[in-house]
C-alpha cells in the first residue's frame, strides 16, 4: 500500500478510493488502520426472474 500510495502521489494524486465487501470486516479493519475512512453506503438488491 505505501508504494501504490507513494505512487499515486508521483502522478498527483490526491485522493484515493478502495472498494471492498460490506462483510469483510478484516479488509475494513486493515484499511481503516491505514487511514482510510468509510463514507459512503451502496444498497444492492438481487432481483429474481421469477418476482413480479
Amino acid at each position: 500500500m505505501a508504494a501504490a500510495e507513494g505512487w499515486a502521489r508521483g502522478q498527483g494524486v490526491r485522493h484515493l478510493t478502495l472498494e471492498t465487501a460490506a462483510g469483510n470486516a478484516a479488509a475494513r479493519g486493515f484499511y481503516a488502520s491505514l487511514g482510510f475512512r468509510e463514507e459512503a453506503v451502496r444498497l444492492t438488491r438481487v432481483l429474481d426472474a421469477g418476482e413480479p
